[in-house]
């Protein structure tokens, strides 16, 4: 099985190259940066580097798709590419945006289609969800409130996997993820806002202590490894008898919880509540008010369950973050 992921040079894509490589699968990662010089990414890839392929190109471009997914025989694609815009991007880069984010979905299809491809996988997220009390486990068939291209995008993205399934006969599959943290975040042209975990680790890392400003927000934080796993698990599956499926860790934790056990990690950090995002080095929004993404479906259906609970994927995080920086990539 030759499996192609797009966006494999980004956060999730890169974790889907290399557990997809580590598990013995010719894996293609196509990305419009994978041509570029990025000693992070080789220095991850490295222990799979003879299983990994690495293509330049742009989804929103359909040759170069076709073209990746002809010759080297592509039998199911992980379409991870998108653009996770700042409220300032989606107003000034909305065309760009909707190019990569659906109009790239449908050029994934389309070269799927036309080369019989398997499978394809698409990485979709809980933005797509209403914001609630935070007390309430959000399942598949939960109301959605599209606020913004990216949730707007996302969904007109699962309905075009879907479309394409029912009119072509395309095996598509949409994983909804939460909150995710873990190995290969780091500021991208696509990827500009970092997570809070992120920023906490980064903070503690470098000495300082933690200041958030709403350590009671709830987050459904999902280790990146483990969140490949999940996407393995669908891409694999002999059958899935639903069109989308949540796949996170399956648990909300309130944020103080988290930057607590991040502190516990480092001599001499502590944690601090401060008022307003400006005093904050891990900014929290208060207006992402959802709780967890339920993953009854999932873990029914196919038998996964992350591996990582939210300790060992912190702890994990550290050790990986430093020998990132202690070999000079990060």
């Amino acid at each position: 099985m030759t499996v192609l992921i797009t966006g494999g040079a980004g956060f999730v894509g890169a974790n889907v190259v290399r557990h997809m490589a580590e598990g013995g699968r010719e894996t293609v990662c196509f990305d419009r940066d994978a041509g570029d010089s990025d000693r992070l990414r080789e220095w991850y890839f490295e222990d799979a580097r003879e299983r990994i392929d690495e293509v330049e190109g742009d989804v929103s471009d359909p040759e170069d798709l076709r073209e990746a997914v002809e010759r080297y025989d592509v039998d199911r694609i992980v379409h991870a590419a998108t653009i996770t815009p700042t409220p300032e991007a989606e107003r000034d880069q909305a065309r760009t945006i909707l190019d990569v984010n659906l109009l790239g979905t449908a050029n994934v299809l389309d070269a799927a289609r036309d080369a019989g491809v398997d499978r394809v996988v698409y990485i979709s997220s809980g933005a797509v969800y209403r914001n609630n009390s935070e007390l309430e486990a959000i399942d598949e068939y939960d109301s959605l409130d599209l606020d913004g291209l990216y949730p707007i995008s996302k969904h007109g993205s699962e309905q075009l996997c879907r479309l394409y399934e029912d009119r072509y006969g395309l095996e598509t599959v949409t994983a909804r993820l939460g909150w995710v943290y873990g190995h290969m975040e780091r500021p991208t042209g696509s990827r500009q806002h970092m997570s809070s975990v992120y920023n906490a680790m980064r903070a503690a890392i470098e000495g300082e202590n933690i200041r958030i400003n709403d350590p009671d927000r709830l987050r459904d934080w999902t280790h990146s490894r483990d969140v490949a796993r999940g996407l393995q698990t669908l891409l694999a599956a002999d059958s899935l008898g639903e069109p989308v499926y949540n796949l996170t860790a399956g648990e909300g934790y309130p944020m103080r919880q988290v930057v607590d056990r991040i502190a516990d990690l480092f001599e001499g950090i502590k944690t601090r509540r401060v008022d307003s995002r400006l005093e904050a080095n891990v900014p929290v929004s208060s207006s992402s008010r959802r709780g967890h993404l339920r993953t009854t479906r999932l873990s029914r259906e196919t038998g996964f369950t992350p591996k990582l609970s939210l300790e060992e994927g912190l702890a994990e995080y550290r050790d990986w973050f430093r020998r990132a920086q202690s070999a000079g990539v990060l």
